[in-house]
């Protein structure tokens, strides 16, 4: 897997395993607990998704598997959390009809 990397290809793809990994799913976690979006930036993550998604593209481009599997967590998570947005949104919205 390492064979090819470059120390700089390793250290990227660890600094963005390390950000995903830190704060995506803190940012899962803290709106399943709260049950709400409030606050939160869809646009962000949608972006963070496509975002991921072009540099899987290009890692496999590149044949650079640690970044591959960090944007593809990174895909993941940002689904799960643009999921959570409109369960929470909507679920609030209904609750604000029902009083």
């Amino acid at each position: 897997m390492f064979e090819n990397m470059t120390p700089l290809a390793i250290a990227a793809g660890a600094v963005t395993w390390a950000i995903v990994f830190l704060a995506y799913p803190s940012q899962v976690y803290q709106m399943w607990k709260d049950e709400s979006a409030a606050g939160v930036s869809l646009i962000m993550f949608v972006v963070g998704f496509f975002a991921s998604v072009v540099w899987i593209f290009y890692s496999l481009e590149i044949k650079n598997n640690l970044l591959v599997v960090c944007n593809a967590l990174g895909a993941v998570l940002a689904v799960i959390i643009i999921i959570q947005i409109f369960y929470y949104r909507r679920k609030a919205v209904q609750k604000v009809r029902l009083t």
